[in-house]
């Protein structure tokens, strides 16, 4: 007997979906972590998130009922709820209680007569309000990324996005690994990367690829590294109305716990609409080059800033790293988000471009 019926197969790919599962590449390598071991040995790597939450579904089907795979489909649910969206969370949850008998422990109702007066709940997490404003002004330094697809130094089908930033007010910078245009662990030929490079537009008005500003072009490819997974741009010019971003230099403190130091992240997901990450949003390591934390990320968030709550950039958002024994919000984690610390960055750039280093904006 298969571990799961066709309509629960279906229920699960839904659920999936409705909880985001199918464009995180990172959460779905995650959950394989959590499959029996023969199950997982038959898992292959797949072009696409969506493939590979077809194919990772369809392991969990066809494999036998038995104790083990009970197991590892339990704890494959788990771990789905707690890397979903809301609604995908709820759908996981009751696949989980009609499968399992699990349901989410009662709350006890609280008496009026036990009320306290406003407490600060483990630190005080409020921000000045003027936070927010001058947020919407460090996002005008933010734009999306597009680079069209050269092939043999032939145009080609498709575009990528990426998120860029202002660096100074006529450079910009971003991953190296958007400008290569190409499924994951693939590059371009030296010869097309240039070409792609100059060919990229940055939109700093974008709400997706239907409603969008003309974009700035790309005068030159000014540097790039692939140790720090960074390049930098020139802009034909200097976009009106929007400064550059500032530098955050300071030593950086290991996190004490998850609540010690947060980052925000304003990035074009999906080259879409520009959103913000600032809630679940807490740093869980620092090392020389790079800066891990759990702020929301989602695939074309690469070479986003990664800010902090003064707005200056901390990071290079490059992509997911897995983790072991992490834990937010009460929950274990495997991975985390990981971005190239602007130390690092700046660094090289005095190395390699001088004249673009010494017009960087640093931090007050």
């Amino acid at each position: 007997m298969k571990l799961l019926r066709d309509d629960e197969r279906r229920e699960l790919l839904e659920a999936a979906r409705e909880g985001g599962l199918h464009r995180s590449q990172a959460a779905l390598d995650t959950l394989a972590d959590k499959l029996p071991p023969a199950i997982r040995a038959k898992r292959v790597l797949q072009p696409t998130s969506e493939l590979q939450l077809k194919q990772d579904v369809g392991l969990l089907a066809d494999a036998d009922l038995s104790p083990e795979n009970e197991e590892g489909l339990r704890q494959w649910l788990a771990g789905a709820a707690d890397a979903s969206s809301a609604a995908g969370r709820a759908r996981f949850g009751a696949i989980a209680a009609r499968r399992f008998g699990l349901g989410a422990a009662p709350i006890d109702p609280i008496d009026a007569r036990d009320e306290l007066p406003q407490k600060i709940v483990i630190t005080d997490k409020t921000v000045s309000f003027d936070f927010l404003l001058r947020g919407h002004e460090a996002g005008a330094a933010v734009g999306c990324v597009v680079v069209p697809v050269i092939e043999g130094g032939k145009a080609s089908t498709g575009q990528a996005y990426g998120t860029a930033w202002l660096l100074t007010a006529r450079h910009v910078v971003t991953c190296l690994h958007a400008l290569h245009a190409r499924p994951r662990g693939q590059k371009a030929s030296p010869e097309d990367l240039g070409k792609q490079a100059i060919g990229a537009r940055v939109h700093f008005s974008w709400s997706g690829p239907a409603l969008r500003d003309e974009g700035v072009a790309v005068k030159a490819l000014v540097a790039h590294s692939e140790d720090l997974d960074a390049a930098i741009l020139e802009l034909d010019a200097a976009p009106a109305g929007r400064a550059p971003l500032a530098c955050d230099l300071r030593a950086l403190a290991k996190p004490a716990d998850e609540h010690s130091f947060v980052v925000n992240i304003i990035q074009h997901p999906r080259g879409k609409e520009k959103r913000v990450g600032l809630r679940a949003n807490a740093v869980l390591d620092v090392t020389a080059r790079d800066l891990f934390y759990f702020t929301d990320t989602d695939e074309g968030a690469s070479g986003a800033p990664v800010m902090d709550d003064g707005w200056s950039v901390l990071a290079l958002h490059r992509g997911a790293s897995f983790v072991k024994g992490a834990s937010y919000l009460g929950k274990t984690i495997g991975y985390a988000n990981v971005g190239t610390r602007i130390t690092a960055i700046l660094a090289w750039l005095k190395a390699v471009a001088p004249e673009v280093h010494g017009a960087v904006r640093l931090r007050d």
